[in-house]
């Protein structure tokens, strides 16, 4: 699965069950218009990206959620795309669980 750093929200709050990955901030890094957040969400790291004039997180324990249309599948071995999910909804649920 691959997606881009733009392509994922960090919120406070408000997040339905089953909708976000409960992430923490580890590093930020400021180069000029953007931010880069370093996250971790369990063992896994995570980047995610924000530019001037978006929200930016406060810290703690914050909830990701992924803008589901933006997400790319590869194959496992050979790396070559799958294509787009058709229900992103329902991927966002599994891969939330």
């Amino acid at each position: 699965m691959g997606l881009r750093p733009e392509d994922v929200t960090l919120r406070e709050e408000g997040v339905a069950e089953g909708e976000g990955l409960p992430v923490r901030i580890t590093w930020r890094e400021n180069c000029g218009r953007e931010r880069l957040y370093y996250l971790a969400a369990g063992d896994k790291e995570l980047t995610a990206s924000f530019r001037e004039g978006r929200t930016e997180p406060r810290g703690g324990e914050l909830w990701l959620t992924i803008d589901w249309n933006k997400v790319h599948f590869f194959a496992e071995g050979d790396g070559n795309s799958l294509g787009y999910p058709w229900n992103t909804r329902e991927l966002s649920l599994k891969a939330y669980a």
